[in-house]
């Protein structure tokens, strides 16, 4: 009784942990996505405002409004997804693992 209840406790204070840890890493990776967002916005409208009048004429308003909205866009949520990287993999050989643990070989189990 006293293990099962020992047992209920670890895994609510891990999945406090847990909760606790995705939002913290969620936070970081949309601040540093928008701090990427708004350097990109800030580098193409500088860009802009350099260029001659000739040149700003090979350019349309809407090629100079798809860089600063949709590609830096793209770069924002590459900040959201990019955790997916390490993250994935772990968890599936943490899967692995623990699916080999509970379900050994018949080889490797001892007999009586």
């Amino acid at each position: 009784m006293q293990e099962g209840i020992t047992l209920i406790l670890l895994l609510v204070v891990g999945s406090l942990f847990v909760a606790m840890g995705k939002s913290h890493a969620f936070h970081k990776a949309l601040c540093a996505g928008l701090v990427a967002k708004a350097a990109c916005n800030s580098l193409v409208y500088r860009k802009v405002l350099r260029l001659s009048p000739s040149a700003r004429q090979t350019y349309s308003s809407g090629n100079i409004v798809n860089l600063m909205a949709v590609d830096s866009e793209r770069i924002f949520q590459s900040f959201m997804s990019v955790n997916a990287l390490w993250a994935a993999p772990l968890g599936l050989v943490a899967s692995l693992a623990l699916m080999y643990q509970s379900v050994r070989p018949p080889f490797t189990t001892p007999h009586f």
